[in-house]
């Protein structure tokens, strides 16, 4: 194993540009080599940001090898995605700070299911939510009241207002003991063609309150930003 000394030497002495070994930008070097301080060396030794950032700017041509932030790389690997965002520049219009609990969406008509006994109660309502570049996690609930010897049916939307892969988060939904990770006959979890999800759920009876999740996470920091429709809908 090479030493660090030698290393070190390497950096200042490999590959000087001949006898004039001044340099002012890369082009006055050899192929694969930076100019820094002057000096023509090998691009491999040097601290990736010095070499890169002489690169980029005479040449106007970014490296294979440089280091980018996670904005830059995900919209070169996601680029038909529209909810990647630059965090220094996108405004959040509806900032919330739920990502530690769940915060209640009213359906305006009290829980969805059974207020008494069998006696139903529709419900059917939509909140327009934003998951912003600064936030972590959104997460929304809203009740449920099941019946006392009959199932009715739970339907939940979740419609991003920009195309978004679903690569770049991660989504949880889960009532009455069920959730995504089940995919049975009385839960199912659909995305669409068109960047939707539709959740089915059967609510079984067990005369109890108990509620609907939503829980969306950004899988990258600090870049995904999308607004998108939350509804949700009882029926018997």
């Amino acid at each position: 194993m090479k030493s660090a000394g030698w290393l070190l030497m390497a950096a200042f002495a490999v590959s000087a540009c001949g006898d004039d070994a001044d340099c002012s930008i890369d082009k006055d070097c050899f192929k694969g080599e930076s100019c820094l301080d002057g000096l023509c060396i090998e691009g491999s030794f040097l601290n990736n940001t010095t070499a890169n950032n002489n690169t980029t700017a005479n040449n106007n041509t970014t490296p294979n090898n440089v280091t980018q932030g996670s904005y830059a790389e995900l919209k070169d690997k996601y680029p038909a995605s529209a909810c990647i965002e630059d965090p220094f520049v996108v405004e959040c219009s509806a900032p919330d700070d739920n990502d530690s609990f769940y915060e209640y969406l009213s359906s305006g008509n009290g829980a969805g299911g059974c207020i008494r006994d069998n006696e139903f109660n529709a419900i059917d309502f939509t909140n327009t939510l934003e998951i912003c570049a600064t936030e972590t996690t959104d997460r929304y609930q809203t009740n449920l009241s099941t019946c006392s010897s009959k199932s009715f049916v739970l339907e939940i939307f979740i419609t991003p207002k920009v195309k978004c892969d679903p690569a770049l988060y991660t989504l949880k939904v889960w009532a009455a003991g069920h959730s995504c990770d089940d995919q049975s006959d009385t839960f199912r979890c659909t995305l669409n063609p068109d960047g939707s999800w539709h959740i089915q759920g059967i609510i079984e009876p067990s005369r109890s309150v108990t509620s609907a999740n939503v829980e969306i996470t950004p899988n990258f920091g600090n870049v995904i930003d999308f607004e998108y429709d939350l509804r949700f809908l009882t029926r018997e």
